[in-house]
Order: C-alpha cells, then structure tokens, then sequence
C-alpha cells in the first residue's frame, strides 16, 4: 500500500512528448530557443571606469550621495544601483509620481529618453513597510521586451533600482504587418505549423538586440498561441517590418525523471521504504498536461 508519493522533479506544466515535434512539417523549422536575452558581461577594471564616468559621479555628488552600482558594460548605464535611503512619499500616487520625477531628472545616468517610462505596478509589502514599484520603458508606443526600471522603496526610502533600459540605442523596422499577418507568420514559421493553434494573442514590442553593426531596439509583434499536441504555448517574435522570425520559445516546462514512493515493504505491518513506482498515475490536475 502506499502510504504517499515523493516527486524527484522539479515542477514542471507537462511530460516531454515523445519523438521531434519539429517533423510535423517538412523543411527546416527555426530552433526553439530560450526567451531573448541580452548578455552582460562584468569586467571589474570597466566597472572601476564606469564608476568614475562623469554622469555617475555628478550623480553620487548630489541625490545620490553614497550609492554605487554593477554597469551594463556596453551601454555605460547602471543595471542595478543602491545605497542609503533617498527619501519619498508613502502614499502610492505621491510615489510613483515622485520615483517618476526622480527618474527622469536622472535619465541621462539611467539611460532614459525623456517621458518613456509608463507604470506598470506598485506594490506594497506592510510586514516590512516595503513598495517594490515596476515601470516600463516605452519605444514608439511599444514596451521594450523586459525593459524599464523597478524600485524598492523600504520605510519611506528609495533603496536600490534595478535597471534595464535602451538608451540611445537606435529603433529601426516599420509597423508593416498587421497584427493578423503577424499570427500567421508565427505559426506558418514556427517550429509545428500543422498543430492546431489557439488563443491567438498578437501585441506590439521593442526588441532590444545586439547586431552585427551594433545594438538597436527592433519593431516587432510578440505572439502567443497554444497546442495541445504537441504541449506548447509558443511566443514567438516576428520583425514588424520584414515578417522574419527573430525568436520563438515554448512557456510549457516539461518534467522527466522517476517518480519514486514511499510505500511499506510488503504489507501494512512492514516498514516503510523509498523506492521507484513505475505504475503511479500522474495527473496535471486539469486533464490537458498544460
């Protein structure tokens, strides 16, 4: 009998399907990648420099007396920066305005073109009196792809910024496609295009992307849609412009191992062992393994 069950996995959405789901369609299919990041190196003698960059140190010399920070080392801005407590407002509106005014008297240290951060959350945390407060950064209409700036406000103080903002990099592309061209562009180019897609979802972003010339923000349309079979709920990044697939990547986490169980040996007067249970049924818990 078994008395219960011990999971080795991480938690995951589904079971990995079986075979190359990429052979659904003939021709080569674009690789399924992680979600699009930039990388950030960290070389202590370009920090050392960054740190007596002269936006920084009229920074440090004013406002921010006694706060230093680690550089995005190909942009010169800060990615996270922190220090002694700047003060603030606690009421929610008073803050966002005042970490927006901070903000943008202090754009050219955080990278910022003037007006383009727009509010995403404020929330607060009262067993520690604490605001994490989220905004995001804004091209041409469009939300940069995981940029902007989040704060942390800690008993009226304004602690530590975390930093991920464009700067002067250029926007290039053109809003060509539609956001209907751009769906079918995601699932006629991505990796099962003879799945049954669903729940289409097609929103404008920025891209922030290195290049071969340099770095610069893309005009893209970030799609999502769902399949059963295989499991995916696939997000795909479509150049606005040119209709070429720039990322695609699956949410679903799939889970493999051995589920193993804590059962007694033979019957319910023996001990309890940890052993394999390669019969055990295993359920999402919502019948579709998403």
């Amino acid at each position: 009998m078994i008395a219960s069950l011990t999971f080795l996995m991480s938690v995951a959405h589904s079971f990995a399907p079986t075979g190359d789901s990429s052979s659904i369609a003939d021709g080569p299919r674009p690789l399924v990648g992680n979600e699009p990041q930039r990388v950030y190196p960290i070389h202590a003698p370009v920090q050392r420099a960054l740190l007596r960059s002269p936006a920084w140190q009229s920074f440090v010399k004013g406002e921010g007396e006694g706060w230093t920070a680690t550089f995005d080392e190909h942009s010169g801005t800060p990615r996270t920066m922190w220090g002694r407590g700047i003060p603030m407002p606690t009421e929610e509106a008073a803050l966002t305005q005042a970490l927006r005014d901070f903000m943008e008297r202090h754009a050219d240290v955080l990278g910022l073109r003037s007006g383009s951060l727009q509010l995403v959350q404020a929330n607060y945390f009262s067993p520690t009196d604490v605001w994490y407060v989220q905004f995001a950064e804004m091209r041409d209409d469009a939300p940069v792809y995981r940029g902007g700036v989040s704060a942390r406000v800690a008993k009226g103080n304004l602690v530590l910024l975390q930093v991920a903002t464009t700067g002067e990099a250029p926007m290039t592309g053109a809003w060509r496609l539609t956001s209907r061209d751009a769906v079918r562009t995601a699932i006629a180019s991505g990796p099962v295009p003879d799945a049954a897609h669903t729940d289409p979802v097609a929103v404008r972003q920025a891209l922030d992307v290195d290049t071969a010339t340099g770095r610069e923000v893309r005009r893209t349309w970030m799609v999502r849609t769902r399949t059963a079979n295989p499991p995916g709920i696939w997000v795909s990044f479509v150049d606005a412009e040119t209709g070429a697939m720039l990322n695609v990547h699956n949410e679903v986490r799939f889970a493999s191992g051995i589920v193993e169980g804590i059962h007694h040996e033979r019957g319910p007067q023996t001990a309890l062992i940890a052993g394999p249970v390669p019969l055990a049924i295993v359920d999402s818990g919502n019948g579709t393994g998403l």
